[in-house]
């Protein structure tokens, strides 16, 4: 195996604390990976059988080679003197054996485990949730530590990966029955541990409730949600942009999944019936997305999930409680029209019965298109000039607005009142749960005379801390508001 150039792959100095100016032995462990022995002493890295020595650098590039995805380390609260680092985690393999000499100076063999699965996720997930062993990159600490001058396109992925995992309670108990959306009871067993999540808008849902590792197979895309695997970084290691309509059964069912996520009814029956355990988590109202949260809890099965399930609805409850207290006593002719684009070509708006048409409401406003029933309803431009609406939101992926198209020549654009949806993990404007974000949002551009006091940037940073474990920049939230993708992802 060659190394890769000085320098080169994963360079956070967080996902190398403690090695620099330390002797690191590379030890074979069969043809998956390798074992990694710390002597605390020199700083080169010795393969066995091999009389080379690599450079630090050197090292990272053969790590980054190896191991795409996260890195943990035994607690030094259980193991306080010499501990031989690191263990070396993907989802599938454990490429490292670790040693750890304990107080007495015993070798004692963590995961020698002589097999072609040395170590499984959720084993490690096991030590997390009992404090046996921590994250090396820690969220706080990471984002102290000023990023590596010989940074590669691959740097921070792991710290990121490991920054935004849940470090406690996490651990799935199966089996169990959960309810779904449509009311059908759906088995449950440990095969659950692998998600197929298949609606667009359910994934950063799962991610925020600490199941982001799980997920094997998503409906989103790179290309499409740059933020979702910005924030989490894992999900690239899943198989990406499967989308429920063409799912192939079989092919999940060769991935081992054992819990499916969809938007319908009929394509959760339809899964169920070749043998995939299924959940319908669609719905259209904000207490409907709570409850479709809690299912989505009650399937990851861990005490994390419930814990952010119930710290969501918390948030989200006080806030709908506290626009509702502004808003109540503001007649119809207050209460601004609002019409929202979900797509610019073909033209089409979103009606009643939506998640939209709650927000708009929730922030003082009125539907625009009331007359109309549900999303990405087509329409012309003709009509759109009738209701003449007094503000437009552009959904966040409606598509370019053309300098020369029709609509500018409306009244709301005149007037300095159309706007373009911000999206971070997902579009704010439709349904996932940074609507949150969305109602405080629409509340200021509605309403901005009421609610003055709404700081925007403070909540969206407190947000995605708090739920998904992940350290905005003033930077970020700028393009996030902007509906602008990551600077680097």
């Amino acid at each position: 195996m060659a190394a890769q150039p000085d320098g080169a792959g994963l360079t956070h100095p967080s996902a190398f604390a403690g090695l620099a100016g330390e002797r690191v032995d590379l030890l074979p462990a069969r043809r998956f990976g390798c074992g990694i022995r710390h002597h605390m002493a020199g700083h080169t890295l010795r393969p066995a059988r091999c009389g080379k020595a690599f450079s630090m650098g050197q090292l990272r590039g053969l790590i980054q080679h190896f191991i795409p995805q996260h890195y943990f380390v035994l607690s030094h609260r259980f193991f306080p003197f010499r501990v031989w680092r690191a263990a070396i985690l993907h989802p599938r393999l454990l490429y490292s054996n670790v040693y750890n000499t304990i107080r007495s100076g015993i070798l004692m063999r963590s995961f020698m485990l002589r097999c072609r699965l040395l170590c499984s996720s959720s084993l490690m997930l096991s030590l997390l949730g009992v404090g046996l062993a921590t994250p090396l990159a820690v969220s706080g600490q990471a984002a102290a530590q000023p990023a590596h001058p010989a940074a590669g396109p691959g740097a921070h992925v792991v710290a990121q990966a490991v920054a935004t995992m849940p470090t406690v309670n996490n651990i799935p108990v199966y089996p169990r029955t959960v309810t779904d959306m449509s009311g059908a009871s759906v088995a449950l067993d440990k095969s659950a541990a692998n998600i197929a999540d298949l609606w667009f808008a359910h994934n950063e849902i799962t991610v925020m409730l600490g199941g982001a590792e799980r997920i094997k197979v998503s409906a989103d895309k790179p290309a499409d949600l740059p933020w979702l695997f910005k924030v989490a970084p894992m999900l690239r290691s899943a198989e990406t942009g499967v989308h429920p309509d063409s799912v192939n059964p079989e092919d999940l069912l060769n991935r081992h999944i054992g819990l499916v996520f969809v938007p319908t009814h009929a394509k959760a029956e339809e899964l169920r019936k070749t043998g995939l355990p299924t959940l319908d988590a669609h719905y259209t109202t904000l207490p409907q997305m709570l409850t479709s949260v809690d299912m989505t809890a009650d399937a990851l099965a861990t005490p994390y999930a419930h814990e952010i399930a119930s710290e969501y609805r918390q948030k989200l409850e006080a806030l709908q409680q506290s626009l509702h207290a502004r808003t109540v006593s503001l007649p119809a002719s207050a209460r601004p029209r609002v019409l929202h684009i979900a797509r610019l070509n073909p033209l089409q708006i979103d009606g009643k019965d939506t998640l939209i048409d709650a927000w708009i409401q929730a922030a003082g406003g009125r539907n625009a298109a009331a007359e109309v029933s549900g999303n990405h309803r087509p329409v012309t431009f003709e009509q759109i000039a009738a209701w003449n609406p007094d503000m437009i939101v552009i959904g966040a992926n409606a598509g370019p607005l053309a300098a020369d198209a029709p609509l500018r020549t409306l009244a709301a654009f005149q007037n300095g009142k159309a706007w373009t949806n911000p999206q971070g993990v997902f579009p704010w404007d439709r349904y996932g749960c940074e609507v949150l974000l969305q109602l405080e949002w629409a509340a200021q551009h509605v309403q901005p005379e009421l609610f003055k006091d709404i700081d925007v940037r403070r909540d969206l940073k407190a947000f995605y801390k708090q739920f998904f474990r992940y350290s905005l920049t003033d930077d970020d939230v700028t393009r996030i508001l902007a509906d602008q993708p990551p600077m680097v992802l």
